[in-house]
């Protein structure tokens, strides 16, 4: 827990019997028992990423408005009604909002964050609001990818806005903001003991209900606080026993609401980076680096010398050295901005985008609880690394962990396998799974790694020093497909189109276009084809015509997730990994275009 939290040895062991307080009144449930494996809990989990049963309620926005209009669902209370036990047992409440609701200490916001963060419901309980019938809604798409919208119930039939908000009114807060970022969207929370507006956070550095909270949680309990909101929010006996004790959520052996969001969260948030970072053609290069700076710098074991070869290579790939000059232990943050992403914008869940300005270097490590959002993409970035390089796989596999898991001592054979638990606990577990898993045991320091690592650190930190810069771990790479020539559609005679959707493995002529304005079509992915490879091409004809290609949203010549921008009308985008539902392809000139042929097509 970082120093700037918890300031004193009085609110140490205030915030440790909070915790042993907890484990021992759960622990009637019959459930505290040790994980039997990395990836078995004694509480059966037949299947980890379990979904949404067929018909049931999907935790997906890409099906949620399908599933309101099929079970003619016509409002917020009926949505709830609908919803899976894991959203309705993880709930927070809003007293002072910085988003578009209207909340008060008397009639609060209610926010739904489910057991593992990755779908996420905000609305507000005040009849009045001209917003009580609207749900907020986030999600983390297979592509890790967030997604923001709006279902309003205050229109028949029901309506989704698009990703975003109809108005970019989610932008605003959640990305695509502040002074210098225009990165994606994400999630907004507070960061560990500091909650503005929300109940349980009593102002002080503590995760306790005030005397103003009590008497709205007392009608909650009671349910007479607004049945039409809360009358479906699942509740242990100890959900609110007296002031100055947190708001405690049913089915977990560690139930502090407000710390169970922040694990929640902070694990979708996470997973959310370390996708994405995934996606750069520097991830797998600067994977040793990453591990180095995040971890062993640290931990103290980079030395200067090892300091300027990291910062040389940098450098060298067009990258900053602005942090890693500042102070070794945040030079991270430099291989980040290589991966395409800006890690001020990021990682500080508690920052609002707009207020992009005013973060600081300590804001970027956003506290879960035990452990931050950083440590926890390191976890991920470290095993990715092992299962390419033998020499670190070797070195965790054959080393014991150095820290035992809360009550249950060390547990696994070696470090690798502690690691691989914290994984599966923390990003595996899926759904009602992961709440089946929190019922039967948690640990507490599931999102940090430092403590875990001391039996491995000298080992394994010398070994990434010494790779600095030779990637040992990248593949030997193979000889890419030449593109093959696509048909000269609008030779052949085809009518010219324009802003319209296509099909895939058809060349399409395209309207001539002039005076700076484009070409906008829309291509469908099925489920079948999610994960290939997208093959887009631009070719013939005369003049400069850019491709451009966004998921789920139109690109622009600021805001696109591929660009191809050759002179003449040679283009070509591959869109690894394609997303389903709605991608977008637009060709945008300076000038004008003449007789273009454009293709899309899935390729191995």
């Amino acid at each position: 827990m970082k120093s700037r939290n918890i300031t004193n040895l009085s609110s140490i062991a205030s915030v440790i019997g909070m915790i042993l307080m907890t484990v021992s009144a759960e622990a009637a449930n019959g459930y505290f028992d040790c994980p039997l494996s990395p990836t078995e809990f004694k509480v059966p989990i037949p299947n980890p990423d379990p979904g949404s049963e067929p018909g049931k309620f999907p935790a997906d926005l890409d099906k949620i408005l399908g599933y309101v209009l099929q079970n003619n669902i016509s409002s917020v209370k009926e949505l709830l009604d609908h919803s899976p036990d894991h959203i309705r047992k993880n709930y927070a409440f809003v007293a002072k909002s910085r988003g578009l609701g209207q909340t008060s200490v008397n009639e609060p916001g209610l926010m739904l964050f489910g057991s593992d963060g990755r779908f996420m419901m905000n609305m507000d309980t005040a009849p009045s609001s001209p917003r009580y019938e609207i749900v907020d809604l986030a999600y983390l798409n297979d592509g890790g990818n967030w997604e923001f919208k709006s279902l309003d119930f205050s229109s028949s039939p029901p309506v989704l806005s698009s990703n975003g908000g109809n108005n970019g009114e989610c932008r605003d807060c959640h990305g695509q903001g502040g002074v210098t970022s225009n990165g994606p969207m994400r999630p907004f929370w507070g960061n560990y003991l500091d909650w503005p507006g929300i109940f349980s956070d009593d102002g002080q550095n503590g995760e306790k209900t005030t005397a103003a909270q009590v008497p709205t949680l007392t009608r909650i309990k009671n349910g007479t606080q607004n049945p039409d909101r809360f009358h479906n929010i699942m509740t242990t006996t100890r959900f609110f026993d007296q002031i100055d004790q947190p708001i405690f959520l049913p089915d977990r052996q560690y139930g502090n609401s407000l710390t169970v969001a922040n694990n929640a969260i902070g694990s979708a948030a996470a997973e959310s980076i370390f996708k994405r970072a995934k996606k750069s053609p520097l991830y797998n290069q600067l994977r040793e680096e990453y591990v180095t700076l995040a971890y062993c710098a640290r931990s103290g074991e980079v030395s200067s010398e090892d300091k300027t070869s990291l910062s040389e290579l940098i450098e060298r790939l067009g990258g900053s050295t602005s942090v890693i000059d500042q102070s070794l232990f945040n030079g991270w943050m430099d291989i980040v901005r290589l991966w395409g992403l800006d890690p001020q914008h990021e990682f500080p869940l508690h920052k609002l985008t707009n207020e992009y300005a005013s973060t600081t270097l300590n804001d970027v490590y956003w506290n879960a609880s035990s452990g931050s959002v950083d440590e926890q993409v390191t976890i991920l970035v470290l095993l990715d690394l092992a299962k390419n390089n033998s020499q670190v796989d070797a070195i965790l596999s054959n080393s014991p962990s150095s820290y035992g898991m809360t009550n249950c001592e060390i547990l696994f054979s070696n470090q690798k396998e502690y690691l691989q638990h914290k994984v599966y606990a923390n990003f595996t577990l899926k759904g009602n799974a992961r709440q089946l898993a929190r019922s039967s045991y948690y640990d507490i320091n599931y999102t940090r790694v430092t403590q875990s690592m001391d039996n491995v650190k000298a080992e394994l930190c010398s070994l990434l020093t010494n790779q600095i810069g030779t990637n040992p771990s990248e593949p030997i790479p193979q000889p890419q497909p030449q593109p093959q020539p696509i048909n000269d559609a609008c030779l052949q005679g085809q009518t010219p189109i324009g802003n319209v959707e296509i099909t895939a493995d058809n060349e399409v002529c395209l309207k001539n276009v002039s005076n700076g304005n484009k070409s906008q079509m829309a291509l469908f992915v099925p489920a079948d084809k999610v994960g290939s490879t997208l093959e887009i091409i631009l070719s013939h004809g005369s003049g400069n015509g850019d491709l451009l290609h966004k998921h789920d949203n139109r690109p622009n010549s600021t805001t696109y997730d591929h660009i191809s921008k050759n002179a003449g009308n040679e283009e070509r985008i591959l869109v690894t990994n394609v997303q389903k539902n709605w991608n977008y392809i637009h060709v945008q000139t300076d000038t004008a275009f003449l007789g273009v042929t454009l293709l899309a097509r899935y390729i191995q």
